[in-house]
């Protein structure tokens, strides 16, 4: 059984970089989780119970718009928008500086360096419903995973998980 009541604060900041629509974020993840396993051993069952809590590893943000149209730096720049596709580059980055218990499984923070890559398209086709415009959003992705050498008297090691999100709104 598992349990966690989590939340997560953060702050971004929209941005033209090089003429391109940009945005910088930070993620402060925090909250408790807690969880419980019964076990049939050969002697009996047995149970193991861990709960954490306090803030998790926090997450730095960037993405960039490569492909599509330029920065709405100005009023009439956001009237005269026309969407379309776009390209953007997404980067991610957990600082690993979470709560962590190396005596046990189950924890906040990672101990840890992660990240992803990711190459989010987005493509407005245009009205579907008078004054509402209909999108095509695809966010193919890589997370990497640096190794936890304080995890549980072990060292952990996660390989590449790769991601794809689709989504029509």
């Amino acid at each position: 059984s598992f349990d966690a009541t989590m939340t997560m604060a953060g702050f971004a900041q929209t941005y033209s970089l090089f003429d391109r629509s940009a945005m910088a974020a930070v993620i402060f993840p925090m909250g408790r989780i807690s969880g419980e396993a019964f076990l049939n051993a050969p002697t009996g069952l047995k149970m193991a119970n861990q709960q954490a809590s306090g803030f998790g590893d926090p997450m730095l943000e960037f993405d960039i718009n490569l492909i599509g149209p330029p920065a709405q730096k100005t009023i009439p720049d956001a009237v005269r928008y026309q969407p379309g596709f776009s390209l953007d580059l997404l980067a991610d980055l957990a600082l690993p500086i979470g709560e962590y218990d190396n005596k046990q499984q189950l924890n906040i923070g990672q101990n840890r360096w992660y990240g992803r890559l990711g190459m989010p398209v987005i493509w407005q086709l245009g009205d579907w419903v008078p004054g509402q415009r209909t999108t095509l959003e695809f966010l193919p992705a890589v997370w990497l995973f640096g190794s936890n050498d304080e995890y549980v008297g072990q060292t952990l090691e996660t390989d590449p998980l790769f991601q794809l999100d689709a989504h029509l709104t």
